[in-house]
């Protein structure tokens, strides 16, 4: 592949936030694509922004509130707002619209943004979620609200997130157990817990019908590591929420970070979507 390139830009959602995004490319004057990271991601090169690069593309890529070189507490409004002020500003750069790609927690982003308009050319939604807590186990959830119930972090949540850590998580590393609480390269200060849990509680459902055209790729585990053994209710609704010109494609035997193990785009079928979503992008 040819040389990549780095910009920094910081945005200002409001005037005591900064929103860290950085563009990779290999040259200028390319189509942009806004890439939208999951929980636990920032803006920084991984396979799947190699490999778009090789194909040709720009990546506008951010990092969440309070991940990378961005400030302030993170919510799920915040994050759709934030992935909604990301593709704005690419349109206002460039003239054009761009396409867009969202995994995990940004496809949900990602797709209620195309719920409400039409604002990108097409988008691809990497392992979307329909609700943010929609695959959690039912015992994570009702941990989850009673500590929101109670407003009290517990031993046992940074035990658990240690667990999650060291064997479901792409990057495979620990939790600091200090006054910050990381997963991955996400931070929450300990004030930060409690907003965050109660937008997961609160978020609507994608409801809406996607007004752009969208291919969604589903995996065969859920972002906890479990199994997901029929795949195909899913896959209806999603399709039922899709544009002319769309498609849903299941990847069983991959996880939820398109990889057989740890890491993020890290299998054998790597390459096969990335011409995929290439091809889709080019129609």
């Amino acid at each position: 592949m040819s040389k990549l390139y780095e910009e920094i830009k910081i945005l200002h959602p409001s005037h005591d936030v900064n929103l860290e995004t950085r563009t990779f490319y290999a040259d200028k004057g390319v189509p942009v694509i806004a890439y939208c990271v999951g929980l636990g991601g920032c803006a920084r090169v991984d396979r799947l922004v190699e490999g778009l690069v090789g194909k040709g593309y720009s990546i506008r890529t951010f990092s969440p509130r309070n991940s990378g070189l961005s400030t302030g507490s993170f919510t799920i409004e915040d994050l759709v707002a934030d992935s909604s002020l990301v593709i704005k500003d690419i349109t206002n750069k460039t003239g054009v619209k761009p396409y867009a790609s969202g995994h995990s927690l940004n496809g949900y982003a990602l797709a209620r943004i195309l719920g409400e308009g039409n604002c990108v050319e097409r988008a691809v939604l990497l392992a979307p979620i329909l609700t943010p807590t929609e695959q959690n186990p039912k015992v994570v959830d009702w941990y989850l609200q009673r500590i929101l119930k109670k407003h009290k972090i517990t031993q046992t949540l940074k035990l658990s997130l240690q667990i999650y850590m060291k064997l479901v998580s792409p990057s495979r590393k620990g939790v600091n157990q200090q006054e910050v609480i990381y997963l991955d390269e996400q931070r929450f200060s300990k004030k930060d817990v409690f907003p965050f849990l109660a937008s997961l509680y609160s978020a609507q459902p994608c409801s809406s019908k996607m007004q752009t055209p969208t291919a969604v790729f589903l995996t065969g585990k859920t972002n906890f590591g479990i199994r997901i053994k029929n795949l195909n209710p899913l896959k209806a609704t999603w399709q039922s929420l899709q544009a002319t010109g769309s498609f849903v494609e299941i990847y069983q035997n991959l996880n939820h970070y398109f990889s057989k193990r740890a890491g993020f785009f890290n299998s054998k079928k790597n390459k096969e979507i990335i011409d995929k979503i290439a091809r889709f992008f080019k129609l």
